[in-house]
């Protein structure tokens, strides 16, 4: 199944300024959408292509083949051997700009955003605030301005004060933009993530994806301060080496990782080389100390995992770790 027009559009809007949409991807959504989009200036069809990439497999180096219109057929020839030639459908040769500031103010207008959408920075918009949360809406076409350091300021200057806001960015955003944004307080997620599909208005935004999830309440809780572990609400004070083991696996798995039997043999040792088996004891050794705590039905081999050949693991969702000072 070919992907939806709205979500091929925006996709394809994160190429920045000059986005354009290729009439091989336009021709399965032809039709009476397509034509309305066209008479609102969303898109607008440009002059048909002249020329073709080279044959796939020219070895010759030549560069893009000229089209030309043979007997009725559009033709890329190849240079070196008209055997290699490429006869294309008509809608082939056919793309359209994309006009970004058309395509925001359908968006926000389907999505039932008040006011009129303006921009922020280059390439990224003010859509307008929900009206049951008055949360801010941002939508962040290029990918430059996702990356902009200044974003955060361009958007607190416009935001009223207070006002949550979410931003949606292009798809394939850096982690440590994503994290510039959220540190700020800011609900950050792919701008293809919110978009409704058949749920809703064809580029309407899902209302649900533009509120963040609330928090849910952590199950495991390491305090360094008072070395302790409080495990599904129960506290369980540790010993120092008891409770570096367990910071080490908690902090691993907060990050969705695995804490290696290196990693806990630094926590207690630092760069001695030590037996592995003083390794093993001390992840026992946990075990017993947090048995009282857990649930029934829930072992302490279950809780702190052993995956073999890599290291250990917490038996908690990532989200449901916190690590307190």
């Amino acid at each position: 199944m070919s992907e939806s027009l709205p979500k091929l559009l925006l996709r394809r809007s994160e190429a920045g300024r000059g986005a354009a949409l290729w009439g091989r991807e336009a021709q399965p959504h032809f039709g009476r959408a397509f034509d309305r989009l066209l008479a609102d200036r969303v898109l607008t069809e440009r002059a048909p292509a002249t020329t073709w990439p080279p044959c796939r497999t020219c070895d010759a180096g030549c560069g893009p083949r000229a089209i030309a219109e043979i007997d009725g057929r559009f033709v890329a020839e190849c240079p070196e051997d008209h055997a290699c030639d490429t006869v294309l459908a008509p809608h082939e040769v056919r793309s359209f700009a994309i006009d970004p500031e058309a395509l925001v103010r359908l968006i926000a207008a389907a999505t039932g955003l008040p006011g009129t959408p303006f921009m922020v920075t280059e390439g990224a918009w003010m859509l307008g605030r929900t009206p049951t949360t008055g949360r801010a809406i941002v939508l962040v076409l290029d990918p430059v301005a996702g990356r902009d350091p200044d974003l955060v300021a361009l958007v607190r200057a416009e935001a009223p004060v207070g006002c949550p806001v979410t931003v949606l960015l292009p798809s394939g955003m850096e982690h440590a933009d994503m994290r510039r944004l959220t540190t700020a307080g800011f609900h950050a997620i792919p701008a293809l993530d919110a978009l409704a599909g058949a749920a809703g208005p064809a580029f309407a935004l899902d209302g649900a994806s533009l509120e963040p999830t609330p928090a849910r309440e952590p199950k495991v809780i390491l305090r360094a301060g008072a070395r302790s572990i409080v495990l599904f609400g129960r506290t369980v004070k540790l010993s120092q080496r008891r409770f570096l083991v367990a910071q080490t696996i908690a902090a691993a798995a907060s990050r969705r990782a695995i804490a290696s039997r290196r990693d806990i043999e630094r926590a207690l040792y630092g760069n001695r080389s030590v037996d592995d088996r003083l390794v093993a004891d001390a992840v026992r050794d946990l075990r017993e100390a947090i048995a009282p705590a857990l649930p029934d039905g829930i072992a302490p081999a279950d809780f702190v995992q052993t995956r073999s050949n890599q290291g250990y693991a917490l038996g908690v969702e990532h989200d449901l770790i916190r690590l307190d000072p």
